[in-house]
């Protein structure tokens, strides 16, 4: 057995910045476009962007076939994915026990949930579409991983290292 040491907390930590999307430039840019929004402040546009966000999230999560993103920027879903190189370690446990401990998602069979972007589909072609990306939000992938574990066998089985995601049968 591997032995597991408690990590340092108290060692420095490097945090990257990161800008957010919704500042006062987009509030700007978005009154001076769309003239309903005029009367609107930022709370009410947050508040709507954030309803908008969530019914995704729900939708991606309870549909089977995923989310159309408007625009044709592509398509999210969740996708079962059988882990079979990499060691997902139980960090609670390991530190109680002083031994690596991994998951094995036994209760899922192997699977994990993934969550996927894809713009491959000749409907979503669009200039650089091969550096575009998704980063869900923590809240989005820590629902997604709970509500995988209910019902990990209605999400789509994908076969890893695929540019387009192929499904098994």
């Amino acid at each position: 057995m591997t032995t597991f040491n408690k990590p340092n907390l108290s060692a420095p930590r490097f945090k990257k910045k990161r800008e957010t999307m919704l500042n006062g430039k987009f509030y700007q840019e978005l009154k001076n476009k769309y003239q309903e929004c005029k009367n609107l402040d930022k709370k009410e546009i947050r508040n709507i962007i954030e309803t908008f966000n969530k019914e995704i999230v729900e939708t991606i999560i309870t549909d089977r076939n995923g989310f159309e993103l408007p625009e044709g920027l592509g398509y999210l879903f969740i996708g079962a994915v059988k882990i079979k190189k990499k060691k997902v370690v139980d960090y609670k446990n390991s530190l109680k026990h002083g031994v690596l401990i991994t998951h094995k998602n036994w209760n899922t069979d192997g699977y994990v949930g993934k969550i996927v972007y894809t713009n491959y589909k000749a409907k979503y072609r669009f200039k650089n579409a091969q550096i575009w990306g998704f980063k869900a939000a923590r809240t989005f992938s820590r629902y997604m991983s709970k509500e995988f574990t209910k019902r990990w066998n209605t999400y789509k089985v994908l076969i890893e290292n695929v540019r387009e995601p192929v499904y098994k049968k």
